[in-house]
């Protein structure tokens, strides 16, 4: 999840696919990410740099020379939602207006696959201890199943990180210790 901010005198992104960040291919047709975006501050139109897309392109098994009007902008009032396929190539717009365009961008991905940001680094326990059960298993404090995602000492992450413990990280090429 970003907040993505364009800018007066942005030029735009190139196309790419979001689930470009994984350095293998998926099967024909499967999907393993989801990505929205949210205009925040302001409507998103083609001056303030909507996100541009290429419907269809999803089906493409790979990159394919694509002619502007085949590149749809993304224009939309604040409160409505972009939703696409990590493999539906976009990017976001070139701002020629005069104010910076803010949308809020989340990519949802199958729980197999590594996050483009890792959120346990990003959210230090100190933290993390402080924010609500629902919030902390988004931010991936979950284990969808026992042996999937689990802990220093497998257990729960969520359960592991609501002890009164600290993790030692010094001692954790030995055996990694906790401490009460």
């Amino acid at each position: 999840t970003e907040i993505i901010s364009i800018g007066p005198g942005e030029t735009e992104q190139p196309l790419h696919r979001d689930q470009e960040v994984w350095p293998f291919d998926f099967p024909p047709g499967y999907q393993p990410e989801v990505s929205v975006m949210w205009p925040l501050n302001r409507d998103f139109s083609v001056e303030n740099g909507a996100t541009r897309v290429v419907p269809g392109s999803h089906t493409e098994p790979t990159r394919q020379d694509y002619p502007e009007d085949l590149i749809l902008p993304a224009t939309m009032r604040r409160g409505s939602v972009l939703i696409w396929y990590g493999s539906t190539f976009h990017a976001g717009g070139a701002n020629t207006s005069a104010d910076i365009r803010q949308g809020i961008n989340a990519a949802y991905s199958v729980a197999w696959l590594r996050q483009e940001e890792n959120q346990f680094l990003t959210t230090p326990p100190s933290l993390a201890r402080r924010l609500d059960d629902d919030l902390l298993e988004l931010l991936g404090y979950a284990r969808p199943v026992p042996g999937l995602g689990n802990a220093v000492d497998r257990s729960d992450p969520l359960t592991f990180l609501r002890r009164d413990t600290e993790i030692s990280w010094d001692d954790a090429a030995d055996d990694t210790t906790v401490r009460s």
